[in-house]
C-alpha cells in the first residue's frame, strides 16, 4: 500500500513514487502496489476503487471513514481472500460445544480473579475444550467423544 496525501496538490497519481519503488526494489511488480488517495474528505475526490494502469488505486478518508470498505476489498483481493459474506461455515457441534465451554471457562476464570489457583484452573479447562478442536488431546479422548456421536451399524 503506498498512501499518498491527495490534499497536498502534488499529483504525479504516484507514479514517480511506484516507479522509485520499482527501480530500487525490483521486487515490486506491476499491480503489486496499490495507491491510497488519503485526505479526500479534504481534496474533494469521490470514494471508491478505481483501476488504473493494471493496478489498483483506492481513494479514502481516514478521518470520515469513506472508501475504507473499498480498501479493505482491495486488501482481501490481494490477499487472495476467496469466500464473502455468503461463503458456508462449516464446524462439527463438538468443535462448537469447545467454543462455547472454553468461552465460558474463560468467563469464569476472570469472575475468580482474586483467587489464583481457581483462575488457573479455569484456564487449564479452557485449554483442555481448545485442544479437542487443535488435536492436542488424547486420542483414547477423541474417540470417545467421536463415537459418542455416531451410530456404528451391527
Amino acid at each position: 500500500l503506498l498512501v499518498v496525501d491527495d490534499a497536498a496538490g502534488n499529483d504525479d497519481g504516484g507514479g514517480e513514487t511506484i516507479a522509485r519503488l520499482v527501480n530500487d526494489t525490483r521486487a515490486v511488480t506491476d499491480g503489486a502496489v496499490v495507491l491510497v488517495r488519503n485526505k479526500i474528505d479534504v481534496s474533494g475526490r469521490a470514494a471508491g476503487c478505481v483501476n488504473r494502469n493494471g493496478g489498483d488505486e483506492v481513494a479514502v478518508s481516514a478521518t470520515s471513514g469513506a472508501g475504507l470498505d473499498a480498501l479493505a476489498a482491495v486488501i482481501k483481493r490481494c490477499a487472495g481472500f476467496q469466500g464473502g459474506e455468503d461463503s458456508p461455515f462449516t464446524a462439527r457441534q463438538r468443535h462448537l460445544d469447545a467454543l462455547q465451554f472454553a468461552a465460558q471457562s474463560v468467563d469464569a476464570a476472570i469472575a475468580r480473579l482474586a483467587n489464583g489457583e481457581l483462575v488457573a484452573e479455569e484456564l487449564a479447562a479452557c485449554q483442555r475444550a481448545l485442544g479437542t478442536i487443535t488435536g492436542a488431546v488424547d486420542s483414547d479422548d477423541l474417540l470417545g467423544l467421536i463415537f459418542a456421536e455416531f451410530c456404528i451399524g451391527k
